[in-house]
């Protein structure tokens, strides 16, 4: 039979193997601390740069163009600056090759720089696209006049009227370019839309002279001045025609007060 004390003794050996019981004589190893966590680093994917957008360029441009514009700058410098307009136009057209805006400001740097060939190009390759757009007809037409072609400018205008066929200033404006193609009745049929009889052969006259045909010209004051024998103005232009060249104040009132949109 086992002692007590061997039966003491056992069960404290069994309680100091299972831990339940520090032996003194053994030495204390402390706990491992527990790692911090790693700090988690987050990359930022690299921002990627979009590129300006049409309207960017083009109000660029259009400052380019307000500089080359302001008063006392060099002749030379003033090129340079349309043509960096242009390139800006040219790079809004790259980037949207449906605006607008870019069309149309590309044109008319086009003939600020004299490449009026250049600028009905461009028009035309807008009015692909835009077919009845009304303000790009109206520019073209315009365009077409500063080259002297009458008749396409005729085509232009009445492009525009297909959109706006009360559009006076349009109108009035297509009348001239008739008169200066030669083309005297429908030209009167146009400008008697938006102006009396009398005043109506007058410009046709007006316009007629501008071009050399003063025989034509001279048929056309005498009707004015046999609708309204007051009518000043086509008296003065009649009076030149046959005499020496009116003074500063018979030029300007021959040319009365109706606006004109071709240049001369």
């Amino acid at each position: 039979m086992v002692s007590r004390m061997t039966f003491v003794l056992a069960l404290g050996i069994t309680w100091t193997s299972l831990g339940c019981v520090q032996n003194p004589a053994l030495p204390t190893v402390p706990a491992p601390k527990p790692k911090p966590p790693e700090a988690v680093v987050v990359k930022e994917r690299p921002k990627t740069k979009r590129p300006p957008k049409a309207a960017t360029y083009v109000a660029g441009g259009e400052m380019l163009e307000h500089d080359a514009e302001e008063q006392g700058v060099d002749p030379s410098r003033q090129m340079n600056l349309y043509d960096e307009a242009r390139q800006a136009y040219q790079k809004a057209l790259k980037t949207d090759p449906r605006y607008l805006p870019a069309y149309t400001a590309l044109a008319r740097v086009y003939m600020k720089l004299n490449h009026y060939d250049k600028a009905l190009e461009t028009y035309n390759q807008a009015a692909e696209k835009f077919p009845r757009e009304f303000s790009l007809w109206v520019e073209m037409g315009m365009c077409y006049c500063r080259t002297k072609q009458w008749d396409t400018a005729v085509m232009s205008f009445k492009k525009a009227l297909e959109s706006d066929p009360e559009n006076r200033q349009v109108t009035q404006t297509l009348g001239f370019c008739l008169a200066r193609a030669g083309r005297i009745q429908e030209s009167l049929d146009a400008l008697q839309q938006v102006m009396p009889p009398a005043q109506a052969h007058y410009q046709v006259g007006r316009m007629l002279h501008h071009v050399q045909r003063d025989d034509l010209c001279r048929d056309e004051l005498l009707q004015a001045v046999q609708l309204d024998p007051e009518f000043v103005p086509a008296q003065t232009l009649l009076a030149s025609l046959d005499g020496p060249p009116p003074s500063a104040n018979a030029s300007n009132a021959a040319n009365g007060h109706v606006q004109i949109h071709i240049e001369k």
